[in-house]
């Protein structure tokens, strides 16, 4: 069964992200409405859709704009539903109706036109059995997010890029922070899904201070000096990583890295992290041996992706040796386990390319690497 959904505000930052996600359903015909649109297509469009995802809104008015805009879209919704359809309706709205924090006039205004849209929609809707979903979102962050309007979090990615000051007011106000991405799964849940109506909120919700904020996306640019990277797997860390890259201007998409060339080939340090070990590659000329060390708490794992190798270790307390050979056609991950004395050598024709990675960032002063075993 196919699924017409109608998106309002679709060339916007969340409404971007969830066109872009609802693109690859093929259960799924997408109607768009935006500012200037025409009125017409837009109540053919209500009547005519299943799901209708309400996006659009003035949140910072410009010159002879009004919150009041976004009440008369919302009531043009309510107003022309199919009355013999079941129609589905989700409403982003705002967090701040549910703090009791000073608002300014400004927001306090926002609020109250937030506070009749969702009347209207619930009244409306419960009318004719009609399902709603009103979602009180606090700050969303992901790709697109604009800097200096969208989110606090993308105005200090795009200023901390491109080495321009930020003003921090109120460095202990706590911020909740949702990823686009959560969004868009509550989005899709609903639309595929028999759920009940009534007011949602987005989890994982994070919480932090704006200057931890900060100071947390300043680190990414340390961090991008010398392709170093702190914990970015889970959690806030990945969401803000990811937003603090999606602001990377073009020029600043490539870094150089450190490379050390001598007579055997060369090597290349690609990414070391502060938990996870660091990551390399090197080259080895035909006939030619590197390595020659061991290790006495450092694990290793090669990877052939060009050429052909040979691997002989040697158990530093038995003095027992042996081989294994590898090849980039049949690829294999090698260990060099802490105390085997190891070499690889280029058995082949051609240029041998290794990925390696070791269980510990490299340190001169503290290398855990050992050449005399005898």
């Amino acid at each position: 069964m196919v699924n017409k959904v109608l998106i309002t505000g679709s060339n916007g930052f969340i409404g971007s992200n969830l066109l872009y996600s609802l693109k690859n359903n093929k259960k799924i015909i997408i109607y768009e409405h935006n500012r200037g649109d025409n009125k017409d297509v837009l109540i053919r469009n209500i009547k005519l859709c299943d799901t209708i995802i309400h996006l659009a809104c003035i949140n910072r008015p410009k010159k002879n704009q009004s919150f009041k805009d976004n009440l008369i879209l919302t009531k043009t919704i309510c107003e022309n539903i199919n009355s013999n359809k079941k129609t589905k309706i989700i409403f982003t709205s705002t967090y701040h109706l549910d703090s009791s924090k000073k608002k300014s006039l400004l927001l306090k205004e926002y609020c109250k036109i937030k506070k009749n849209e969702e009347e209207k929609i619930i009244k409306e809707f419960s009318n004719y059995n009609n399902k709603y979903y009103i979602f009180r979102l606090p700050n969303v962050v992901g790709k697109w997010c604009k800097p200096n309007y969208n989110s606090v979090v993308s105005t200090f990615c795009h200023n901390i890029l491109n080495n321009k000051k930020s003003k921090i007011i109120n460095k202990n106000n706590i911020l909740n922070i949702v990823s686009i991405d959560s969004v868009i799964d509550n989005f899709q849940q609903i639309i595929n899904n028999n759920i009940k109506s009534g007011i949602k909120y987005i989890k994982p919700n994070y919480r932090i201070s704006v200057q931890k904020l900060y100071n947390k996306i300043s680190e990414f640019k340390t961090l991008g000096s010398d392709y170093k990277h702190g914990i970015i797997q889970e959690g806030l860390e990945k969401i803000l990583y990811s937003v603090f890259i999606s602001h990377l201007p073009s020029k600043k998409i490539t870094v150089n890295l450190n490379n050390k060339f001598d007579s055997r080939g060369s090597f290349f340090e690609l990414l070391k992290t502060q938990n996870s070990g660091q990551l390399s590659f090197f080259t080895c000329k035909p006939g030619i041996e590197r390595g020659g060390h061991f290790h006495h708490t450092k694990v290793e794992k090669f990877i052939i992706i060009k050429g052909k190798a040979e691997f002989k270790f040697t158990d530093i307390r038995t003095k027992r040796s042996f081989k294994i050979r590898v090849s980039a056609n049949k690829p294999q991950i090698v260990y060099s386990k802490p105390g085997l004395f190891h070499k690889v050598k280029n058995i082949g024709k051609d240029e041998l390319i290794s990925i390696l990675w070791s269980s510990e960032i490299y340190d001169e002063k503290k290398s855990d690497t050992y050449i005399n075993y005898k």
